[in-house]
């Protein structure tokens, strides 16, 4: 059997394999929009109370699960919306699930093509405990680290791909950071592509929208100013602001095991968030700036990736798949070169990222994982190899999509 037929093969046995996990995952959305059952659901009401009222953040459920993003995410799912709730969650879940094959094969792709489809399998099985999570909670993590893999692919060149980074700051606000990237890459005329794309669609989307400036300074209230009143030590929240709330001082991580886990309480663990977020930075803008290259990079994508998950207020375990860029790097290099750090890198991060997985481990190691950090602890390991990553000379210098 060719490497084609292998390949299709392969896919098929995939697509079944989501399959079987396509209705219970969906059905989880439940039935009802005014019944909170995940994540998608959020989405739904918003997006359906944007079509009936033009308001998408007063919906039925908005006082426990406020809608938390721009306007620009609930005009997307307005097809979705159309359709009866169930419906709309299988749909969801199929673009997810094939949104993160295709995500793990681009990132295979700027990898020589002998050994690309193994780079894509063993990606997707240390990815695997991630996407579960996108898919069961009807997130939309998936999509933001595709669309940033699809800008990476233009190059920064084209509308297109300028576009596609517009939409994952539209949605999820963090992707900001790479504006700051790109400013230190010099890259004026991508810079000034995606500040056109964002004025003309964030605009759009606010002009079609009833009472916009109090609905849009709510919002801001709520996500950025944290109205809610969030409780950032919460066991849940891998940010690396949490970890810190958490280990720093004595706050109640809402845990019922690990309630209280602080190692010290000191009087202001802000300052020590603080710091490490400076140090953090720093390193990154001296990683960029030392390098006197304005072309972009895998594993400067990887990085920001990385440092973006470390520095939003809250990091579910779900946005984690931003971390697979830097995972397919290190899995480039084991497989070809056989790097036993890639190797133990890579290890660690599939041990953290699966001894809280509650069905198989238990609860107990479930909020241990949690309260001690172990995704925050994936995400400076996955920063710190791609700030003293090699680029490898394995990988192909045009892409083959």
């Amino acid at each position: 059997m060719d490497s084609r037929k292998k390949n299709k093969l392969l896919f098929l046995c995939l697509f079944l394999l989501g399959l079987l996990f396509a209705l219970p995952a969906s059905r989880r959305a439940g039935v009802s929009w005014s019944v909170y059952g995940n994540d998608f659901t959020v989405f739904y009401a918003a997006s359906k109370n944007l079509l009936l009222k033009s308001d998408p953040y007063n919906h039925p459920i908005a006082a426990k699960t406020p809608y938390l993003y721009p306007p620009l995410f609930a005009f997307l799912l307005l097809p979705l919306a159309l359709f009866p709730l169930p419906i709309a969650a299988f749909v969801w879940y199929f673009i997810n699930f094939i949104a993160a094959l295709y995500l793990c094969w681009l990132i295979a792709s700027v990898f020589e093509k002998s050994y690309r489809m193994s780079v894509f399998l063993v990606l997707l099985i240390i990815i695997f405990r991630i996407v579960v999570d996108n898919l069961w909670w009807g997130q939309c993590n998936i999509l933001i680290a595709l669309f940033l893999m699809l800008w990476f692919l233009g190059s920064g060149k084209t509308w297109l791909s300028s576009f596609m980074l517009c939409l994952a700051i539209s949605i999820k606000v963090t992707p900001t950071l790479l504006l700051f990237y790109i400013l230190l890459k010099r890259q004026w005329g991508e810079l000034g592509r995606v500040l056109v794309c964002l004025s003309v669609v964030n605009l759009a989307t606010f002009i079609l929208i009833d009472n916009r400036i109090a609905l849009i300074k709510g919002w801001f209230q709520r996500t950025v100013l944290n109205a809610e009143g969030f409780n950032w030590a919460y066991a849940g929240n891998q940010s690396l602001r949490a970890a810190v709330t958490r280990l720093f001082s004595l706050s109640n991580t809402e845990a019922t095991l690990y309630p209280y886990v602080n190692l010290f309480d000191l009087k202001d663990s802000m300052l020590i968030w603080l710091l490490v977020v400076f140090l953090l930075s720093l390193l990154f803008i001296w990683k960029i700036v030392k390098r006197e290259d304005r072309k972009f990079h895998l594993h400067e994508l990887a990085m920001v990736c990385s440092l973006m998950l470390l520095l939003s207020n809250l990091s579910w375990k779900a946005h984690f798949v931003m971390l697979a860029p830097a995972l397919g790097i290190l899995v480039g290099e084991w497989i070809k070169v056989k790097s036993k750090k890639a190797l133990l890198l890579l290890l660690i991060t599939f041990l953290f990222c699966s001894i809280g997985f509650q069905p198989i481990f238990g609860e107990t190691l479930h909020q241990f994982s949690e309260v001690y950090s172990s995704y925050t602890l994936t995400a400076i390991i996955a920063f710190l190899s791609m700030v003293f990553h090699k680029p490898s000379v394995l990988m192909t210098t045009k892409i083959e999509r």
